[in-house]
């Protein structure tokens, strides 16, 4: 036995040889593994009884083959755990049924699914399962007509729907088994509960198609391109946005190919960069749609990352078009509310701004970042009341245009002067959205019309002076020469000798301002000479540091290579005599006045912003002192006569009419610079000469011998003059 019997199973067999050769059993039956002599191993079935052979006690063996057979049965075995190890893992309500449709196996999941207790388990169900199935289902009798199908058609597999009364959804699927020759043996039934699938698709249907629809209203569409396979997806509103037939398939490109020149290769870029680089990208580019229309779109993309590498780059996709033309439009628009001279605000409803033009920056000096976000009130000069603003917010709230003038102050304080026309700007439902502010500025236009009317209330002023002077000065005339005959007829130290005198005194005190007053209206008798200014002034320095006094200091500025002017030297002195004497009142205390001289050339665009200045060559004498200086209302008045800022007897208001008069009537103009506390700087306008020195000489009459019989001839429209010219030169 030793030979055959595998070592495992020797000793147990010669035990059981023991007990049959002792008559302790009467049969040995087992299933061994002998040893064959080519070294292979094989199963075999032992049966070994007790028998007598030639009287002898012997065993009778007999052993049977049954390799295969043991290898059939392994195989099954592991095919049934195989089977079972599958069907309790699979998520599958998973039976298995006979051909009377009885369940023959079921795995853990099937319990679960069809509510079979716990206690039932593990125990066999004889129960058919279309009963258990159509008892839950809603519309079991659609159910049970198709079993019935599928038993009278047993070769068909079948794959349907089952909605059960507590709302789950069953995919249902079933196959025949199909024995030896083609038998019918039974069902494999599947059941998978697929609710949560079928809601999630019920969402994603409703998401999707209103994705579909927010993107067909809003204009933006969302596509995909998948980064390994170049495959895309897109909605309907991509394919809209290229005049493509959204029933069509996405191109792999999607939509790349739409894209021109400078687009297409920022957009390949970007593409690239979000697969390679994983940066996403926003992108405004100009496309050519599949029927040749030219578009602008606005493409945003992100890439999609998977295990640290891009899988897809997905986005949305908008037209632009009309906003782009938009923009273009108020582009140009705000283009040419840069060009305008006119200064231009945009505020909200509240009155806050929000645009400024260029033409605003340069009229008011402040820059666009100061003012944006602020209320225009910070242009308040304090010259209009509320009562006027109110107006103006009652007009534009109320949707009317309101015009009018208002004067604004500039960063620095100063003023300046615009008609204003405010407009309110609607929407499409009428609400007011914006207010719109151009201003033209007139401060310009106002100076120089305030100058023309300052110019022609001095021209008024003077006609008026010179008459009453002309006419004052004869009675002036008459007064003290008859003034002077009667005192040569009276002793000096009579009473009437002195009454006399102190009329003629004070006549002789009215006809120096009545001379003043004809400076002043250009009716002087002047006998012009060529004059060099510096010689002038520098003649007259001794005479002016006199009148100003030794606590002012006398600064003189001579100009080099000065021009030549012509003008009565008597008048020059006048000048500087009543410029000094004005600086010297304006100083308190110690001071300085400064006299300079240069020559000037006034072009057309200066006299086009000065009113009464012509444009030619001058002479320029500047007188600047750094006294109290002058307020507006005393500048406006400053040349009139008998206008005087100088307290009680300390001024006769026509030392500066004087001048303006002299500078008049030597075709000159004079300017007046000064601010309180500031100082005041007077600048005299002297046209130049082209006459050279000695054209000016007078040439002397013959002298006449003095005779006693000759006739003189008086030729005089005023009585008394006339009277008095006859009184004079009649003998007494």
């Amino acid at each position: 036995m030793e030979e055959v019997i595998h070592s495992d199973s020797l000793e147990r067999a010669q035990s059981e040889m023991t007990r049959l050769l002792a008559g302790e059993t009467r049969l040995y039956r087992s299933e061994d593994v002998l040893l064959r002599l080519d070294g292979t191993l094989i199963t075999v079935e032992i049966l070994a009884t007790p028998l007598r052979y030639m009287d002898r006690p012997a065993i009778q063996v007999i052993m049977t083959d049954i390799s295969e057979q043991e290898q059939a049965k392994k195989e099954l075995e592991f095919r049934n755990i195989l089977l079972s190890t599958q069907q309790e893992a699979s998520i599958d309500a998973i039976p298995v049924v006979d051909e009377n449709a009885s369940i023959l196996s079921r795995n853990r999941k099937f319990n679960e699914m069809w509510g079979i207790p716990p206690e039932l388990v593990n125990e066999k169900v004889d129960e058919p399962i279309l009963r258990i199935v159509s008892d839950l289902a809603v519309d079991s009798e659609t159910f049970l007509r198709r079993v019935d199908h599928l038993y009278s058609h047993k070769d068909e597999a079948s794959h349907d729907e089952l909605l059960l009364k507590d709302g789950r959804i069953i995919d249902r699927y079933s196959a025949p088994m199909i024995g030896p020759a083609k038998s019918y043996l039974g069902r494999v039934w599947y059941f998978r509960d697929i609710t949560e699938r079928k809601r999630a698709e019920a969402d994603l249907r409703f998401h999707k198609a209103t994705l579909e629809e927010t993107g067909r209203l809003a204009k933006i569409g969302g596509w995909s391109l998948d980064a390994v396979s170049g495959g895309g997806f897109w909605t309907d509103e991509v394919a809209r946005i290229y005049d493509l037939d959204p029933s069509l398939p996405c191109p792999r490109d999607v939509g790349l190919q739409y894209h021109v020149g400078e687009s297409h290769a920022r957009i390949e870029a970007a593409v690239k960069d979000a697969i390679d680089r994983k940066i996403p990208f926003d992108l405004e580019l100009e496309i050519v749609s599949a029927k040749g229309v030219h578009k602008w779109a606005r493409t945003i993309g992100h890439p999609v990352v998977d295990g640290g590498r891009v899988t897809r780059v997905m986005g949305s996709f908008q037209d632009v078009t009309e906003r782009k033309r938009g923009e273009s439009e108020r582009e140009r628009l705000m283009f040419a509310m840069e060009q305008v001279v006119d200064t231009v605000i945009i505020t909200d409803p509240d009155g806050i701004m929000q645009y400024a033009n260029t033409a605003f920056e340069r009229v008011s000096g402040y820059t666009r970042s100061e003012v944006i976000g602020k209320n225009p009130r910070i242009l308040k000069s304090g010259q209009q009341s509320r009562e006027f603003y109110r107006e103006l917010w009652t007009t534009i709230s109320s949707g009317e245009i309101w015009r009018g003038t208002i004067v604004n102050r500039r960063k620095d304080g100063n003023t300046y002067t615009v008609e204003s026309t405010i407009s309110p700007v609607r929407d499409s439902s009428g609400r007011i959205v914006n207010y719109v502010e151009v201003n033209h500025d007139v401060s310009a236009q106002r100076l120089m019309e305030e100058r023309l009317r300052q110019a022609q209330k001095m021209e008024t002023v003077g006609q008026l002076a010179g008459g009453v002077a002309h006419d004052f000065n004869n009675m002036l005339q008459v007064i003290i020469t008859y003034t002077e005959m009667a005192l040569g007829m009276v002793e000096p130290g009579e009473r009437l000798h002195k009454y006399l005198f102190e009329i003629r005194r004070a006549a002789q005190r009215s006809a120096e301002m009545t001379a003043q007053l004809l400076a002043f209206a250009r009716r002087q008798t002047v006998t012009p000479k060529i004059l060099d200014l510096n010689d002038s002034v520098s003649g007259s320095r001794k005479m002016i540091q006199r009148l100003i006094g030794d606590s002012i200091d006398f600064v003189w500025v001579p100009g080099h290579d000065l021009w030549k002017l012509k003008m009565d030297p008597t008048q020059l002195d006048q000048i500087l005599a009543n410029l000094a004497v004005n600086a010297r009142d304006a100083i308190d205390g110690v001071g300085k006045l400064t006299i300079g001289t240069h020559n000037v050339v006034l072009d057309d665009a200066y006299c086009a912003v000065n009113p009464g200045f012509i444009p030619g060559t001058y002479v320029l004498l500047a007188v600047s002192d750094d006294g109290c200086g002058m307020d507006k209302l005393s500048l406006d008045h400053l040349f009139e006569p008998f206008f005087t800022t100088k307290g009680q007897g300390k001024g006769t208001g026509l030392g500066l009419a004087t001048v303006y008069g002299i500078v008049r009537q030597n075709n000159g103009f004079i300017s007046v610079y000064s601010q309180p506390e500031q100082g005041t700087t007077f600048k005299v306008y002297l046209p130049r000469t082209t006459e050279a020195p000695g054209d000016d000489a007078v040439d002397l009459e013959p002298e006449f011998n003095v005779g006693g019989t000759e006739t003189v001839l008086v030729v005089e429209d005023e009585g008394a003059i006339l009277e008095l010219a006859r009184e004079s030169l009649e003998p007494t």
